[in-house]
């Protein structure tokens, strides 16, 4: 079964706001990744969303997931790593996008476990 992780940087100020209430982050997020919108809809909550979060520091992460992955099997073409264990036993793909990080994992969960 294949797993899917979206990360973002959520601003401060929002953070501090919708402490408690996470469950209205989640369903606007949960709207922009899993339900099929309206072309408005979506375009809306991609607004909603890309207000509320703040740009992923590509370059850091470049930096941090290459020292950490040197000892492990994986490649990189542009702002996606693919991790592989050994033996078949799962795999990993990180990708890295202006407001969002997207990782999709199948197999043991070492694979992600390593990203993170």
């Amino acid at each position: 079964m294949e797993r899917h992780y979206y990360t973002y940087l959520i601003k401060e100020e929002f953070a501090n706001h919708y402490f408690g209430r996470e469950s209205v982050m989640f369903e606007l997020f949960q709207d922009y990744h899993w339900t099929s919108l309206t072309r408005q809809q979506y375009e809306m909550t991609e607004k909603q969303i890309q207000y509320i979060t703040k740009p992923i520091p590509i370059l850091h992460m470049h930096q941090r997931l290459k020292m950490n992955l040197n000892n492990t099997n994986y490649t990189q073409l542009d702002y996606i790593y693919r991790l592989s264990l050994p033996k078949a036993k799962g795999q990993a793909s990180f990708m890295m996008r202006e407001h969002m990080i997207e990782i999709v994992a199948n197999g043991d969960y070492e694979a992600e476990t390593i990203i993170f």
